[in-house]
């Protein structure tokens, strides 16, 4: 927001933002912004075969284990999440025929019986991509 006033995951509220004083009929200078690209966690959810997993949901979680953000993994098994704050966060991907899975291979039966804060934390800092959070999905048994 203006004069500085950080933006959490890029939802500001307005009301607690700087007011800027305009006139009818003036100009209003010095309004000015710097912003900082966010951090970025990309990856791939592939099987246990080494093929991309189609209608995969992968799901971002915060430190504290609450939600941040949800993607569907494209037809080659590639997810991002963008303009991430600074911070630590886990990685947690289900698709149908599948084990959940938690980043770094923690298999988990289920929405997350196993607690998304037990997975491998991924550190992500202000302007960096961090790349190679692959997810490696394992089939449900068939009888």
């Amino acid at each position: 927001m203006y004069n500085g006033r950080p933006c959490a995951q890029g939802a500001c509220p307005v009301d607690p933002g700087d007011p800027v004083e305009v006139t009818a009929g003036g100009t209003t200078s010095g309004i000015d912004f710097a912003l900082q690209r966010g951090g970025v966690i990309t990856g791939t959810v592939r099987n246990n075969k080494d093929v991309a997993v189609v209608d995969t949901l992968v799901v971002l979680y915060n430190a504290s284990g609450s939600w941040v953000d949800g993607d569907w993994a494209s037809s080659t098994g590639r997810y991002t999440f963008s303009g991430l704050d600074e911070g630590t966060y886990f990685v947690w991907a289900e698709a149908p025929g599948f084990h959940a899975e938690i980043y770094k291979e923690l298999t988990c039966p289920g929405r997350d019986p196993c607690g998304v804060t037990s997975g491998t934390p991924i550190t992500v800092s202000l302007g960096t991509t961090t790349s190679g959070i692959d997810l490696i999905l394992r089939p449900l048994s068939r009888l």
